[in-house]
């Protein structure tokens, strides 16, 4: 059996021992594809390495969930807190789906998006912990705040995978330790897609068709939620997308052993209740950003991943469960948009358990690499940008322009330790 590939970690130019970093220069023109960089510092390869085979698997405990919320159509970058996911309709099959067109004001708030990526991170957890009397979070003790993306993009480098989603990844130290990680608005283009373009795939009009909006929300762009998490002695805080959500007599039905089968649906008297229509009310926040109190809060038991697939890649669609740990999966069979099954799957069931083993080297490996690349950044320190490039099955460490910030001024002070 051949020993697992690890990221390749030599010892640094400047002599500071390090496990893992090859120190290489970069290839210049990848520095003309953004000003921002200044210089490469390192290249990182995937190389053989058998001295950590009998690591132990990487879990995921203590979840909680720190905030969530709606990112609305409108001019102004605007957040509702806590927002409401999209509800499960459990539509009677079979019934067709319109191919996918991507809508305009989905790229427009992705725009509003880049220029403050995790200003709404921030706000949505400072008004949950208000909102429910929460103490505030210590942030300090955390080792990363990213996207559930950044982390499904990384392993998929690990495993080798082509193409991941995310082309640049900036870092910033806030703290003595946290790692700032977050999607650069910059990537190569790779197509010529554009917003009102028909597509030949189903998948957004699947969950559009399938789901249905919280009153009040019908604008929203999409529902986002933060969530932290102990990854086998990781401090994680990390966002993601929610695709939909089942409500609590849905989520609560059905075998917990298979995580398949039909889902009840709720009481007329008690969906009522639970789609009681919202009223917004109005916060001062930094002006880059308009938030807007209204929604409700869903548990973690209730949130869905739905996807249209003719195969699900189970290790791909595993991993993003992971991530968020999500705990349900909806997955629609379908032929020329006619949805004729969805297959339900819990995170427990026996299937997602056996992919889980499957996925362990990965993830094994995705921590390891996690942990050096925060000592690199703790290396370089509070005053030094960082950004990763992935190009040609690569990753380049690149200096960045000190001004550049991955998150607001503002947001720093909160990662000082109070001891």
């Amino acid at each position: 059996m051949s020993s697992p590939s690890y990221p390749s970690f030599n010892e640094p130019a400047h002599g500071v021992a390090r496990v893992g970093l090859n120190y290489q220069w970069g290839d210049p023109a990848v520095i003309e594809k953004n000003l921002e960089l200044l210089g490469a510092i390192q290249t990182i390869k995937m190389t053989e390495d058998g001295t950590n085979t009998h690591e132990k698997d990487v879990y995921v405990s203590n979840v909680r969930s720190l905030g969530s919320y709606n990112i609305m159509d409108a001019k102004k970058l605007t957040i509702v807190v806590p927002g409401h996911p999209r509800i499960w309709s459990d539509r009677p099959m079979p019934y067709q789906v319109p191919p996918d067109v991507r809508p305009r004001a989905y790229k427009e708030v992705k725009c509003k998006l880049w220029h403050h990526a995790m200003s709404p991170l921030f706000l949505a957890v400072d008004r949950s912990a208000q909102d429910q009397g929460r103490d505030p979070l210590d942030w300090a003790s955390v080792d990363f705040v990213t996207d559930r993306n950044n982390l499904r993009s990384l392993l998929c480098w690990i495993l080798g995978r082509d193409h991941p989603k995310t082309s640049r990844f900036d870092l910033q130290l806030a703290g003595n330790k946290t790692v700032i990680m977050v999607a650069s608005g910059w990537r190569p283009r790779t197509h010529k897609f554009q917003p009102g373009m028909v597509t030949s795939s189903y998948g957004f009009s699947f969950e559009k068709e399938s789901t249905r909006s919280y009153p009040g929300l019908e604008k929203s762009v999409q529902h986002n939620r933060v969530v932290q998490y102990n990854m086998s002695g990781l401090n994680m805080v990390v966002r993601f997308e929610v695709d939909g959500c089942v409500l609590p007599a849905e989520s609560n039905s059905g075998s917990p052993d298979s995580g398949e089968g039909p889902l009840a649906l709720p009481t007329e008297s008690g969906l009522s209740e639970a789609l009681s229509p919202i009223h917004f009310s109005m916060s001062s926040t930094p002006p880059s950003v308009t938030v807007l109190s209204g929604g409700a809060c869903v548990p973690e038991s209730c949130i869905l991943e739905v996807t249209t697939v003719k195969n699900v890649k189970w290790l791909e669609t595993y991993a993003q469960l992971f991530f968020s740990q999500t705990p349900h999966h909806f997955s629609a069979r379908q032929a020329e948009g006619t949805v004729k099954q969805v297959k339900k799957a819990h995170i427990t069931s026996p299937t997602l358990q056996k992919v889980e083993k499957k996925l362990q080297p990965g993830l094994k490996k995705l921590r390891r690499f996690l942990v050096q690349l925060q000592e690199l950044v703790i290396l370089h320190g509070k005053d030094q940008r960082l950004s990763l490039i992935y190009e040609n099955k690569e990753l380049t460490l690149f200096r960045m322009r000190n001004d550049v910030c991955c998150i607001p001024e503002e947001y720093l002070a909160r990662f000082s330790s109070k001891a």
